[in-house]
């Protein structure tokens, strides 16, 4: 049985337990924000509510008193500088770089350096803190109060301040809808997974309760009537579909849909190349296939396709036309912080699980899941001009295949939750539609191996037991309904 997540959030990683121990009794100091100061709101110049104040070094969390929508264009800029008592310059709101004394800190953002200036929307354990630094653009990832912040342990505080404005650029359009309404009366994603899983069993084998495999389950359930055909449907798999074997996305998902529901699903090649290269091959399938057959596509980016899609269409308005929604499944959108040392991990992946050749360039392939490769394309491409919807794995340490440990380990060290290769932060797509997180790690999620009859497979993914065709379908119910309110 999966864990919850309450019982892995604040586990680290190995390589950093030992540093970590000595620092547990600081960890109270995080969990109650700094009381709010009042908010100063001065209308901007486009007549949108800002604000606008000095925040001192001794600040944990300010109050901005504005609430965003998703989608909301936030930007926010920041000067001034702290200076900490054992620091022997001052920073200023970008923070200090990060060293090792910061794998013994708990800070609000473990991947920011000390001092810097975060935001937030909301204060709940479950809404992630993000770098803002002197200056950021962003749409906001979901609706809720913006909170400020100065990256630091509540009894390490700098000495000065940082003067912040923040203004809301643009309102994001108001959709009346809930976001699946009619006949399911508004009823989360989760609803959805649990009515699939629950009443259709599309996956062989038994499982146990919805509440084993997604995080935050509904008492809801909802009608499964016939699955809309107005679309075509279309899956970009990750790194390792261009190797040999088993490794596409959804092999069984893919074989369900179209024997039980007469739903053909492509796949779209994808050889281990840049995001850039990939993107280029994936336009023109779009802009192909769009005007022989004039349905427009449903994808599906799985890990690296999610990028990959992203970028094919970002400088392309025919492709683009040709999609009506994107769905990305531990979807690497903000990059990761291990995506230097993931060649190496793939090409063990590749000798264990047998896949034979693996055609390409891992190492372009990695490279353009570099956080600042991925975080620049955001900023520079924020509105793919069609709906994205994003739902997130995240795994323990126990419940992570042993093939997958070694990079759990390491990612670990610089956040929770996690999959083993994203931070769970890292696969939401701005402004975009969260659908939630599933009990999985990064293979389990997408990739069928516990079918395989190779002993040395069975060992070393041996936590791949995930009910994925219930996954992809409900994805796909989700969205087509979601879609049909627009």
């Amino acid at each position: 049985m999966i864990a919850p997540l309450s019982r892995f959030r604040s586990r680290l990683g190995f390589a950093a337990a030992a540093l970590l121990l000595a620092a547990l009794p600081l960890l109270a100091q995080l969990v109650v924000p700094g009381a709010p100061g009042p908010p100063q709101q001065n209308p901007s110049a486009a007549g949108e509510p800002s604000f606008s104040a000095d925040l001192p070094g001794s600040t944990l969390w300010e109050d901005t008193g504005l609430d965003l929508q998703s989608g909301d264009t936030v930007a926010i800029t920041a000067e001034g500088e702290l200076l900490y008592a054992d620091a022997k310059e001052p920073t200023g709101p970008d923070g200090y770089p990060r060293g090792w004394k910061d794998l013994i800190r708990l800070l609000p953002l473990n991947d920011a350096g000390r001092g810097a200036l975060v935001a937030r929307i909301g204060l709940s354990a479950a809404d992630r803190p993000f770098l803002v630094g002197s200056s950021s653009q962003f749409p906001a990832p979901q609706a809720g109060r913006l909170y400020i912040g100065i990256n630091q342990m509540s009894r390490d505080v700098g000495d000065g301040s940082y003067h912040v404005i923040v203004t809301i650029l643009k309102r994001a359009a108001r959709n009346s809808a809930p976001p699946l309404g009619g006949a399911h009366g508004g009823a989360p994603f989760s609803a959805v997974f649990c009515s699939v899983l629950e009443r259709e069993h599309p996956d062989s084998g038994r499982w146990g309760p919805c509440s084993d495999y997604i995080e935050a389950p509904s008492s809801d359930r909802v009608p499964l009537g016939a699955i809309p055909r107005n679309y075509r449907v279309a899956i970009v798999s990750g790194v390792l579909s261009a190797c040999g074997g088993n490794s596409t996305a959804y092999r069984e998902g893919r074989a369900h849909l179209r024997d039980v529901h007469g739903i053909s699903v492509d796949l779209i090649p994808a050889p281990n190349g840049s995001s850039t290269a990939n993107g280029k091959t994936i336009a023109q399938y779009l802009k192909d296939n769009y005007r022989q057959d004039g349905r427009k596509f449903i994808l599906l980016g799985y890990s690296k396709g999610a990028p990959d899609i992203l970028e094919g269409v970002a400088n392309e308005p025919e492709a683009a036309g040709a999609v009506a929604a994107l769905i990305t499944v531990a979807g690497a959108i903000g990059g990761s912080p291990i995506a230097e040392l993931m060649p190496v991990q793939a090409q063990r992946w590749i000798q264990a699980l047998s896949l034979g050749e693996c055609k390409g360039d891992l190492y372009s392939a990695f490279r353009s899941l570099r956080r600042d490769v991925r975080r620049k394309f955001l900023t520079q491409h924020p509105d793919p001009g069609f709906p994205v919807y994003s739902i997130s794995a995240v795994s323990s340490q126990s419940d992570t295949s042993k093939l997958l440990l070694e990079g759990w380990m390491l990612l670990s060290i610089y956040g929770q939750p996690e999959d083993s290769q994203l931070l769970e932060s890292d696969t939401r797509f701005p402004g975009g539609h969260n659908l939630g997180a599933v009990y999985a790690d990064h293979i389990a999620v997408a990739i069928p191996f516990e079918g395989s009859s190779d002993p040395t497979v069975k060992k070393l993914v041996n936590h791949n037991h995930f009910p994925r065709t219930a996954l992809l379908e409900a994805l796909l119910r989700y969205v087509t309904h979601d879609l049909a309110l627009r």
